[in-house]
């Protein structure tokens, strides 16, 4: 019989019988069958599986030709006998089964699959939690399976909360001569503060001078300066920086107190601006004298005040004397010009030093320079 890979061969047999009666045979075999290409000898079947188990086939080798094969794909049923989780491994069966001329072939495989690191068994707990504060973002946490100590889920940020002020309050009252604090405190239980200037009630300032106003300007809101025009010749004000200039100029009135808003966290306050007159600078030297009439304190006044129109002397204690109106009157005859000369002294007997002095022996005077209508600040020197 020819096969796949072999010719066919038929064998002839001839036999004759002698006369004698013996029987003679003989026999020829020739290879003239041609090879039979469908003609396989196939071996017990195999099954053959892709290396991830997603396909497998039946196949059958001729055991002629290793070459010539016939194979059918089976059909795959997985069933997972055990599951993966974090800490262990699983176990999945593998069924491949097909029908193939009325006959059934199957075959099984188990594969023991890796551990699922996404699949968590057991407890959990929370881990790396921050409550979040005015200023630092929060966490939710990480939900830690207790089986492998790795993150089941990882939290989220939270948000910071930021400052919730309260009302506030002042915790330090402005004076004339410093500024007062109002107070925030947050309520979002971090205890925060923030504070804010409360404004001095007034600002001094000799004429002549600068000044501001507030020591930090970038916290006013606004400042307003009313009836500018009316102080204009001698006083201007910035409402943008809230620097105060002044400059000496007494052909009018000097306003001692002028108001200007402020307006700090959405409060208003008043701040006088209180214009002073320099006191005037003179110097006052003591001497003891004598003459035909007696003993006596000379008292010399050196000056020079540009600007005023005159300037006053006044003795404390002057009515204990019973001279005042005499003392005043000699003041006012020879200490009173705007410069002093060589007769702008006083002198006084020993009896009313005595009446004069204080404690300490010395004479106390009081000293203001007149500028057309303004009057400067007093000067008190004791000698």
């Amino acid at each position: 019989e020819a096969t796949c890979t072999k010719k066919g061969k038929t064998t002839y047999t001839g036999k004759v019988t002698s006369d004698e009666g013996t029987e003679y045979e003989n026999s020829k075999t020739i290879e003239n069958i041609d090879i039979d290409k469908n003609n396989h000898t196939y071996g017990k079947e195999v099954y053959e599986w892709e290396d991830d188990e997603s396909a497998a086939k039946v196949v059958w080798t001729c055991q002629n030709d290793n070459n010539h094969i016939k194979e059918y794909p089976l059909t795959l049923t997985a069933t997972e006998v055990k599951k993966a989780t974090c800490v262990s491994k699983g176990k999945i069966h593998y069924t491949a089964i097909a029908e193939i001329g009325g006959q059934f072939y199957k075959d099984e495989k188990i594969i023991i699959s890796s551990i699922d690191p996404q699949n968590h068994i057991g407890k959990t707990k929370i881990a790396n939690e921050k409550s979040a504060t005015c200023t630092a973002a929060g966490y939710t946490g990480d939900e830690i399976c207790l089986s492998c100590n790795n993150a089941k889920n990882r939290g989220l940020t939270i948000d910071a909360k930021g400052y919730k002020w309260d009302a506030g309050k002042v915790t330090t009252q402005s004076t004339d001569n410093a500024e007062g604090q109002f107070t925030y405190t947050c309520t979002n239980g971090c205890k925060h503060t923030k504070t804010e200037i409360i404004p001095r009630k007034s600002v001094s300032i000799e004429l002549g001078k600068k000044a501001k106003i507030i020591s930090n300007v970038s916290v006013c809101q606004k400042m307003t300066f009313a009836k500018a025009s009316k102080y204009k010749k001698y006083l201007t004000f910035n409402t943008k920086t809230g620097e105060i200039k002044t400059k000496k100029y007494y052909k009018v009135k000097i306003s001692k107190s002028i108001p200007v808003k402020v307006f700090v966290g959405g409060k208003e306050y008043t701040v006088n601006i209180k214009i002073k007159i320099p006191a005037p600078k003179v110097k006052v030297t003591r001497k003891a004298v004598k003459n035909s009439f007696g003993k006596y304190q000379r008292y010399t006044f050196k000056y020079n005040v540009k600007g005023a129109n005159r300037i006053k002397v006044r003795v404390e204690n002057a009515n204990k004397t019973g001279k005042s109106k005499t003392i005043n009157k000699i003041f006012d005859r020879y200490v009173k010009k705007s410069k002093s000369n060589k007769s702008s002294y006083i002198e006084f007997t020993d009896k009313t030093m005595k009446k004069l002095k204080k404690k300490n022996g010395k004479v106390t005077f009081k000293i203001i320079a007149y500028y057309g209508k303004n009057q400067s600040e007093t000067l008190t020197i004791t000698k």
